[in-house]
Formats: structure tokens, sequence, C-alpha cells
């Protein structure tokens, strides 16, 4: 079975597949729960930052070519990732000079806002090599990019016309796809998930399923971090 997760303002969300093709999906709380319900699934891919630096002031590989791939417009969307003592510190002040100190960057308050998310990610990896090897990296606009026969994005995904190129590409895959994100969607307020996130969640679960047999890595070399945790986003470029 291929997961697809993005986080999300309550959690995580979690959509898959099931044998008899039925779309199921669930939020949760925590990494954690997720992972002892899902950890008979095959492969999760999830969109977070999987393997830290312990220092220096180059950033892991595999963000440097994301963000060219992307492009201007999108290259943004990949945020800087902390060292691992940045990520837990208990504070944005703190984490900041942390950071400064070992990589010479301070924190910006959005890698800052995800940083709870990936400390979450961190632990669970490094306390069990079973989810380890279930884990994948992966990031939406990546998914889409490669779906998208390597075009990346025009618009903002929180837009009108974000979304709607979003599902154009995705429904080429997967008829309906904007049915299913609002029939999702209608089952939760503003405060527990996004509408972008169970579209990212989407485009991620496709291109686990389409890329399977033609998966790719950034970097193309394998590259670990000092807890031997693998240090690359998965990108799958799938064919019509």
């Amino acid at each position: 079975m291929i997961i697809g997760v993005d986080g999300c303002k309550a959690g995580w969300i979690a959509i898959w597949i099931r044998p008899d093709r039925e779309v199921q999906h669930e939020v949760f709380p925590c990494i954690q729960s997720l992972w002892d319900k899902c950890k008979t699934g095959d492969l999760i891919f999830i969109d977070i930052p999987i393997g830290l630096l312990a220092s220096g002031e180059k950033e892991r590989a595999c963000d440097r070519e994301a963000r060219k791939i992307l492009g201007k417009r999108r290259g943004s969307s990949v945020f800087r990732v902390p060292c691992r003592l940045a990520v837990y510190a208990n504070s944005y002040l703190l984490a900041s000079e942390v950071n400064k100190h070992l990589t010479g960057k301070s924190l910006s308050k959005q890698s800052w806002n995800i940083t709870p998310k990936i400390r979450e990610v961190d632990e669970l990896l490094i306390s069990d090599p079973i989810a380890r090897k279930a884990f994948r990296e992966v990031h939406p606009e990546l998914s889409l990019w490669g779906l998208n026969n390597r075009i990346p994005m025009s618009f903002n995904k929180k837009s009108e016309r974000g979304f709607e190129e979003r599902v154009a590409i995705l429904d080429r895959y997967w008829a309906n796809v904007s049915g299913i994100v609002g029939q999702i969607k209608a089952l939760y307020s503003t405060a527990v998930i996004g509408r972008d996130d169970i579209v990212d969640a989407v485009a991620i679960l496709l291109m686990g399923r389409l890329s399977n047999k033609d998966a790719s890595f950034l970097p193309g070399v394998d590259v670990a971090d000092e807890e031997g945790i693998p240090m690359k986003i998965q990108v799958g470029v799938s064919r019509l």
C-alpha cells in the first residue's frame, strides 16, 4: 500500500487507496499515531524533511537541487532545513541562535513553524529502524512538477487559480479529484485542515503510486546524516 501524507493544522492528513479502489483518509494528531496504524503500509510518502545536518554552511543537497528545479516561482516553497540541534530547541529565538552558530544562517519563521513536525518524524526514525525504511521524503511541488511533464506550477497553491491548476493536472491521472478533495474538506473546519493540504496529499499519493517503478531521487547519490538517515527527496516522472 502507498500512503500520501501532508502536514495540517491538526497534525497530519494521510490518504490512500484500498485494493477495492475506495479512497481512504484520516487526520492523525501526531506522526506516532499515524505510524501505529499504518505500519503495514509498504511505503509512506511524506512532505517533511527527513535527515538533518549537524552543522556546516552548505544546506542539504536535495533542497538545493529541488529549489533549482522549481525555479523562482515555486522554489521558495522549499524552506531551508534547520540543523538537528536547532530542531530540538524550545524557542524560536534559541533555535535561530543555534542555527546561526552552527550553519552561519539564522532560522526563518517559516522553517521554525514546521520544526515541531520535523522533530516528530526525526524522533521516530531515530528510534525505529522499521519506520526508517517505510518513510520517504517528498515535496508536493516536486510531485506536481513530475506529474506535469517536469513543468513547475505557475500559481500559489492557496490561490483559486493555484487550486484549479493543480486539480487539472491531478485529474489527468485520477478522475474527479476536485470532488474527492471537496468531500474530504467538507468533513473538517479550516482549523483542522486546509484545502491545499488535501491537494498536496493527493499529489504525493499519486506520485508515489505512479513512480514506484520509475523512482528517482534528489540528489542522485546516497547521502546520509550523522544518524544514518538518508537525506534525499523522491521525485517521480510518470507517464500518461
